[in-house]
């Protein structure tokens, strides 16, 4: 992955967003580890045998982090793939204005199914690569946080 200064330009104005968008995926993994966290309290307390109201609460903190993980992702994945949009609508948006200022004779000598299509906005691929893109980050800060915190506990 590298860093690609043209697109940052374009980024202008959305940064904020992009901001949000890695400030919920990091809080949604947060709360995926502390679902761990209850996990691994609940089977202690198994192990331990303890009773039915001893077991409810770690139960009861694995299911509130299980939702708030889900909310905190649906978010993530709305506020990327509108950030996204924003971004391919001004790309769209400059590359009409140069088709319209190249007028009709640049295109009789050339092919013009793509322009149309990436006009058109008919290539959903690039939001979805974007989405890839944050899910390898919040995914090695996963493998990081995990092993911060086993070393804490050691």
């Amino acid at each position: 992955m590298y860093f690609d200064l043209q697109l940052w330009r374009m980024t202008e104005g959305l940064r904020m967003r992009m901001a949000l968008a890695v400030v919920l995926g990091l809080l949604a993994l947060a709360a995926g580890i502390a679902r761990f966290a209850f996990f691994g309290w609940f089977l202690a307390q198994v192990f331990r045998g303890a009773g039915f109201h001893e077991l409810l609460w770690p139960l009861v903190g694995v299911a509130a982090c299980i939702v708030t993980r889900a909310a905190l992702e649906h978010a993530r994945t709305r506020v990327a793939h509108r950030t996204a949009a924003h971004v391919q609508e001004a790309l769209r948006g400059r590359l009409f204005d140069k088709i319209i200022a190249l007028g009709p004779g640049w295109f009789a000598a050339e092919r013009t199914g793509e322009v149309g299509v990436a006009v058109l906005g008919v290539v959903p691929r690039e939001v979805h690569r974007q989405d890839r893109k944050s899910t390898r980050l919040n995914s090695s800060h996963t493998v990081i946080s995990y092993a911060v915190f086993c070393l804490k506990k050691k």
